[in-house]
């Protein structure tokens, strides 16, 4: 191999630099490119010591580079060899390659190091180092933070506050795609047909209409996967016409939930007298209240996937209509009788100071639901930010286009209107701290309690939807 013109290394004198623009070299430590980032650098080997009893040369390899060279920190190395000067300089030769010869005629037994060729080459590398300085940085914070989750997990639950986190539960937000999915399980044939229709007849408290009701309820929710748990609440009540029987049929998910939300409404039809010339004709009360009876129903069967894992509470109260004159003890005899009861079971059980009446963090009503263009305002303050989950969600689906008959953005909902209280279901719950959610259409149909409230007064677009707007209300609430 023909070696590069080397200057005989001699005691006090440095090799030539003559031989300076012909190095081209893989090993770092002793040479490297003359012109790596386009600037000189010079190599002097500087031998300073030598001992004489093991032949060994101490060498100062000292590389002078301008002061913002990127080798400029590498300034002097230190290192010894078990060679004598004429083996150094040979050794020197071997690692110096000049422009005509490739790395495959280097032959060295010492480790090689390559340089960085190219700035380029040294700002990939500094990126790599960076990033897998990163990496270990983020499986690290990750390694932490599983660990922290562990620990919070091995934690004790908080249990459940009855008085303050009714106050304090806050919506989920579904997505676009999943309210679409959710809207798209409300089928108006199945409301109207299979859950309506039977429930168009006379429903008067201890009729047979009553018990015909009573086994539709169980039928349809016992067809359902979520798992209800339904049972009837029945009792005996005084009424201006005597005793009367009524029963309350209750639908609960996951009795020994600590918190629920209750969705009611009442099943029965007002006593009203037939028509002597109609006698065939009877009071069905279509808005009053079965259209809301069929939507819960039709509710829990859209979203009956769901459900399963859920705290809600359906109640369908008996005897919400007065038999004469309305009075507080001629009307609401089931919600009176039930609030009554919820107030005395103690829950969770065996608890001492709370019960089954504040586990409920949210009642919400029904009433009078079916006519066309309905209005409903809100009534209560402590529950006025539910009522805007229900603005927006008619706000939502109509910049969907997924409700029917709808030209204006807000049409049902309405906070800037006051229509004053309404005596319903609700107020034997609210006497006792349960917040109220009251959605009855006001003004109140011009058929209400007559004998034209019928299947043929029932807006079909309307019914539709404000379930689908109810099915949005109850994914946010229960986080679907």
């Amino acid at each position: 191999m023909s070696l590069p013109k080397l200057t005989a290394l001699s005691e006090g004198r440095y090799p030539s630099p003559a031989w300076d623009g012909e190095l081209r070299t893989s090993f770092l430590i002793l040479s490297y490119e003359h012109r790596l980032d386009n600037r000189k650098h010079t190599i002097i080997f500087d031998q300073h010591r030598q001992d004489a009893n093991q032949g060994r040369i101490g060498l100062t390899l000292v590389m002078k580079c301008p002061p913002d060279s990127l080798l400029s920190s590498f300034s002097t190395m230190c290192f010894s060899f078990q060679e004598t000067a004429s083996d150094f300089l040979r050794l020197c030769c071997h690692f110096v390659i000049s422009r005509e010869h490739n790395m495959r005629s280097m032959r060295h037994k010492a480790r090689t190091v390559r340089p960085c060729d190219q700035p380029q080459m040294c700002r990939v590398r500094l990126m790599l180092l960076c990033l897998c300085v990163l990496v270990a940085t983020t499986l690290t914070l990750a390694l932490l933070l599983s660990n922290q989750q562990k620990i919070d997990l091995d934690l004790p639950p908080r249990p459940p506050d009855l008085f303050k986190d009714k106050f304090s539960h806050q919506p989920g937000k579904p997505t676009v795609s999943q309210v679409k999915r959710l809207v798209s399980q409300v089928r108006w044939g199945r409301l109207w047909y299979s859950l309506l229709r039977p429930l168009l007849i006379e429903r008067q408290p201890g009729s047979r209409g009553s018990r015909v009701f009573r086994k539709h309820i169980f039928s349809q929710l016992d067809s359902l996967s979520a798992g209800w748990s339904v049972e009837v609440d029945s009792f005996i009540g005084v009424t201006p016409r005597g005793p009367v029987s009524f029963s309350n049929v209750l639908a609960v998910l996951d009795p020994t939930a600590p918190r629920r939300l209750l969705l009611a409404c009442h099943c029965d039809s007002k006593s009203i007298p037939t028509d002597p010339g109609d006698p065939q004709k009877v009071f069905v009360g279509a808005s009053d209240s079965a259209v809301p009876c069929a939507m819960m129903l039709e509710l829990v069967t859209a979203l009956d996937p769901h459900l399963k894992f859920q705290k809600q509470m359906l109640v369908f109260f008996d005897g919400g209509e007065a038999f004469e004159q309305w009075t507080p003890t001629d009307s609401l005899y089931g919600s009176r009788h039930l609030a009554d009861q919820m107030s005395r079971i103690p829950h969770p059980q065996g608890s001492e100071h709370t019960t089954l009446l504040n586990a409920v963090d949210l009642l919400v009503l029904l009433d009078l639901i079916g006519a066309p263009e309905p209005l409903f305002v809100n009534h209560f303050e402590n529950t006025a930010r539910w009522f805007d989950r229900l603005i927006a969600a008619e706000k939502k689906l109509h910049k969907l286009g997924l409700l029917s008959s709808h030209p204006n953005e807000q049409s049902y909902f309405r906070k800037d209107v006051d229509m004053g209280l309404v005596e319903d279901d609700h107020v034997p719950f609210l006497q006792r701290g349960v917040p109220v959610l009251h959605m009855i259409a006001t003004p109140f149909p011009s058929f209400m309690h007559t004998m034209e409230d019928t299947a043929d007064k029932i807006h079909s677009h309307t019914v539709e939807n404000l379930t689908k707007i109810l099915v949005v209300f109850l994914a946010e609430y229960l986080k679907l």
